[in-house]
């Protein structure tokens, strides 16, 4: 019996080696060191590639942009696009802030993403800073998991709902939202009521196995997409410790969007016995 596979499955595979491998620092040395599109080795960014690149300006938003590699990779794809990142974490925002103080294309408000602008507890996760949320942590699902969260810090930390950022900036359509906000997506959403009507796509990461505390999961954050009127493109599920689905990536599109790109269910193929 003979099956056909695509090609670029196994173009892929020494790129799906360093990103599973290396750690995101020695990612970096390899970018540099060979000259390497960071968006070539970080591992979020390949379901990515299925958004059309535009040569024309754009706004992008990145929420929970943590060190900025989306930002880096976006820019890097698309040089003309205005960026406006949102981190709540003190020490990572005020990192990308430094980092961007120079490029007018890359807006950073130090500020956590919600339903509506107040005030919240931000829980810091010091065994696991990219994990720092605004829900407190489930101590029994990072336990079963075999997970440590190390010390959690607890502070004050602003949140702003999109649509008055938008209408604050003046922002009136945004082509991709990238959402990385710890089981807090549904709070993003609900504040941005209005901007999403005028969205493109939207990457957003949701747990299968929640972590925190009233977490959004990746069901309740699949429906409320559908009934804004997007519907699922691309997505991928991620596993932690014991091997039990954690989290997934899912990319959404609008409907009705012409699209502006060749259709890529047509693959090349070649035959392998077996």
């Amino acid at each position: 019996m003979h099956k056909y596979i695509p090609k670029n499955r196994y173009r892929c595979t020494m790129k799906n080696l360093i990103q599973r491998l290396l750690p995101q620092s020695w990612k970096n040395v390899v970018k540099g060191a060979f000259g390497t599109p960071i968006q070539t080795i970080h591992t979020d960014w390949s379901i990515l590639e299925t958004v059309p690149s535009l040569d024309e300006s754009h706004i992008v938003f990145d929420l929970g942009a943590r060190n900025g590699w989306f930002v880096q990779c976006w820019l890097g794809r698309c040089p003309n696009s205005v960026i406006h990142a949102f981190e709540a974490e003190p020490n990572a925002a005020k990192s990308l802030t430094t980092t961007y103080s120079d490029d007018a294309r890359v807006i950073v408000c130090s500020k956590g993403v919600g339903a509506k602008s107040e005030t919240k507890t931000f829980y810091r996760l010091r065994g696991s800073e990219v994990s720092s949320s605004f829900l407190e942590h489930d101590k029994s699902a990072w336990d079963a998991i075999k997970y440590k969260t190390g010390d959690i810090e607890q502070q004050q930390v602003e949140l702003v709902a999109l649509d008055d950022y938008c209408e604050q900036h003046k922002i009136t359509k945004v082509y991709l939202m990238k959402i990385d906000i710890q089981g807090f997506e549904l709070e993003a959403l609900h504040g941005a009521q209005k901007i999403i009507e005028t969205t493109n796509y939207l990457l957003i990461e949701s747990a299968i196995t929640p972590l925190y505390k009233d977490s959004a999961t990746f069901t309740q954050v699949h429906d409320l997409m559908r009934s804004k009127g997007f519907h699922l493109m691309n997505w991928r599920a991620w596993h932690r410790g014991n091997r039990v689905l954690m989290e997934t990536d899912m990319l959404f599109r609008r409907n009705g969007l012409e699209e502006l790109v060749p259709d890529h269910t047509e693959y090349d193929r070649y035959y392998i016995g077996g």
